[in-house]
């Protein structure tokens, strides 16, 4: 399935020229919002996800320069690089959903970098044949000259939205750029620094990850100052020809932490073992708790939750004992197959290796 999200993503550009820094004034001119908004956000499979934070972030009219206003927060109020307090009984530090600070915008400025909202005419396969449609990518300039442009292709009949905001992850006094080009309960994410030169270094399309905006969170999980961030792995919308519901398709998280000297993020699912695995039991309880044909999604949701976790001889243990389907095997072999495909979990298997 992740084909099928992602299948369109040859034609984006993302390219990284090195620039010296100068400067940290922010000016921004605003758009009305388009008519695509974001879709509530699946529950994912009941494990562990405490949200917390306001629902709207600060976000000021007009053209802002935080040199005349060093108080102003073009961001959320949840501005502290310190490790947070939990709020739920998962224990976790607050998380901040990147809706939470990205918007709609024409133009913004950031240490002499322009970042411009641009819009084409696409058209979209499938019945019935639509006129083109208005969609939206964005391009950074520096000194008139492209140093990136953000265009995964996703978008649908009624269009796409694309969205970008300024926060702090790295804990380095300066702020990255956040950006979310999405579409119907789907899409892609990227984070870009500025400094030293510019640079994606987190890139949702690389790894296959990601829906909306709103599904990727920011927090700091390990308590070093630096953000983790979570997303969502779609790649099995549309398992077995559609097999299992939108609501029962399971959304397992991957944890991306940064790696200061490859300048990444990467997928570090692994190292929150703890975090991410805190509510399994009750997910499996939970699972066993529904008919055969019903529990498919929450059982396939706890199976990929230990396998991204690097517990996947636990994952398909469960499988085994709890799933009395007469096909499966077949469901079993389907399952490898679509992970042996993605970024993510090739990514973890080669360092889970290299680690013996």
């Amino acid at each position: 399935m992740a084909a099928i999200i992602f299948g369109v993503t040859a034609a984006a550009m993302l390219s990284a020229l090195a620039f010296p820094d100068s400067g940290d004034a922010i000016s921004k001119q605003t758009t009305p919002p388009p008519v695509i908004q974001a879709a509530a956000p699946l529950e994912r499979s009941g494990l562990c996800r405490a949200t917390v934070g306001p629902s709207q972030p600060v976000r000021p009219s007009g053209t802002t320069n935080l040199d005349s206003n060093p108080e102003l927060n073009l961001n959320a109020p949840v501005a502290s690089s310190k490790p947070l307090a939990a709020r739920s009984d998962c224990q976790r530090p607050k998380e901040m959903h990147a809706g939470e600070v990205i918007a709609n915008f024409d133009q913004l400025s950031y240490r002499g970098y322009m970042i411009q909202t641009h819009h084409r005419l696409a058209r979209v396969d499938g019945p019935p044949a639509p006129e083109p449609v208005k969609v939206s990518y964005v391009v950074v300039k520096r000194n008139g000259r492209t140093v990136a442009k953000f265009d995964s292709e996703i978008y649908s009949s009624l269009g796409n939205s694309t969205e970008v905001g300024l926060y702090s992850l790295l804990n380095n006094g300066k702020k990255q750029l956040i950006l979310s080009q999405d579409s119907f309960k789907t899409g892609v994410q990227w984070v870009a620094d500025f400094s030293p030169g510019f640079r994606i270094i987190f890139d949702g399309m690389k790894f296959h990850v990601g829906r909306e905006g709103d599904d990727m969170t920011i927090s700091d999980l390990d308590g070093d100052g630096v953000s983790e961030i979570t997303v969502p792995i779609t790649a099995f919308y549309g398992f077995e020809r559609w097999r299992l519901s939108t609501s029962d398709t399971p959304l397992p998280d991957v944890v991306f932490k940064y790696d200061a000297a490859k300048r990444e993020y990467l997928p570090a699912n692994p190292l929150f073992k703890q975090i991410l695995l805190r509510d399994i039991k009750r997910a499996e309880d939970d699972a066993r708790a529904v008919d055969q044909q019903t529990r498919l999604g929450s059982v396939m949701s706890v199976v990929l939750h230990y396998i991204f976790a690097g517990e996947e001889g636990r994952g398909w243990k469960f499988f085994e004992e709890t799933c009395s389907l007469p096909d499966k095997g077949t469901i079993r072999a389907d399952m490898e197959k679509e992970l042996k495909a993605h970024p993510v979990y090739r990514y973890l298997q080669r360092r889970m290796t290299f680690a013996k």
